[in-house]
């Protein structure tokens, strides 16, 4: 990804589809908070040395995509980004957000940090702080991922001393390993929960690793009610059974007990940090924990276990 902190945001999109996509099909996707006045400046630059065209984010058209395009440019508050259910990455993109989030134009479609050629043009002054959030919860989550399918992989430490900036949001960001998935964002992907309730979902889940941890430390986990949750789906109910039945997973949770319990401390102390929870209503906590708990019960890998043991309560 290629940053630029440039305040006049039509000239940065100009001199990149002059270098990149001169006289090649090029197309401005945005979304309603795009004025029509900007729309219009964007074209009036570009309109000699492109071939140009225009769509709404809600309306993009794929197979028009695939008829040759070269570059696209994307207008558009986050929430309408994250609804794109295709690749971006035959693409070149240049994105130019129209709130604070920046962290979805990071990532591929499969939630992996993108190795596309990407521009985001940024205004300096705002700051993602769900971004943080994000990196601290998913990169407990990838460490205990590689834990349990026997990958040596190790965690940054140092992350949790650096202090919440711009500069230091992007360069952590850059560091995480081309590997890990953002499950947070795979989660409000699915279920459609807005970007900004995102810490929410990180605070709940961490919470749940945590409980999942310490219960299997103290022998006192309960299953939930595998055949009234499974109903008829016996695919279900066998992934239960073999979930159930994994001591691998179990032992692994015992012989790295210490490190997987102060690394959860750690990661949730960092989210409570960023996070004020005192402005999160009860109704939208039961919202939100109810999409996790369908997500949970239907992912084949960690996350499961917290839908088999009961961790999201009934």
């Amino acid at each position: 990804m290629k940053i630029s902190y440039n305040t006049n945001k039509v000239e940065e999109i100009k001199n990149i589809i002059q270098a990149k996509a001169k006289y090649q099909k090029v197309m401005i996707v945005f979304d309603e908070s795009v004025s029509n006045l900007e729309i219009g400046e964007i074209y009036n630059s570009i309109k000699e040395f492109c071939i140009y065209n225009q769509c709404p984010i809600n309306q993009i058209d794929k197979q028009e995509l695939s008829n040759g395009y070269r570059l696209i440019v994307f207008l558009c508050e986050v929430d309408n980004f994250l609804e794109i259910d295709f690749s971006l990455e035959e693409y070149i993109n240049i994105f130019c957000p129209q709130d604070a989030a920046i962290l979805p134009y990071f990532l591929n479609q499969n939630n992996n940090i993108s190795i596309a050629e990407n521009y985001l043009i940024l205004d300096a002054f705002k700051v993602d702080i769900e971004l943080m959030c994000c990196v601290y919860f998913n990169q407990f989550f990838n460490y205990f991922n590689n834990l349990l399918s026997l990958k040596n992989r190790s965690f940054e430490a140092e992350w949790f001393g650096q202090d919440i900036t711009a500069f230091n949001m992007i360069k952590i960001l850059e560091s995480v390993d081309g590997e890990n998935v953002f499950l947070d964002i795979d989660i409000i992907k699915k279920y459609h929960i807005s970007y900004n309730e995102i810490m929410l979902v990180d605070l709940l889940l961490i919470d749940a690793f945590l409980l999942l941890i310490m219960s299997i430390k103290s022998q006192s986990l309960s299953l939930v009610d595998v055949y009234k949750a499974a109903k008829e789906d016996n695919g279900l109910i066998d992934k239960f059974y073999a979930c159930s039945n994994n001591d691998a997973f179990f032992n692994l949770v015992l012989l790295n007990y210490n490190c997987l319990y102060n690394f959860c401390v750690k990661t949730k102390q960092k989210i409570i940090d960023c996070f004020n929870v005192g402005d999160v209503r009860e109704e939208q906590v039961k919202i939100v924990m109810k999409k996790i708990k369908e997500y949970a019960k239907n992912d084949c890998g960690i996350c499961g276990y917290l839908y088999l043991f009961n961790l999201f309560g009934v």
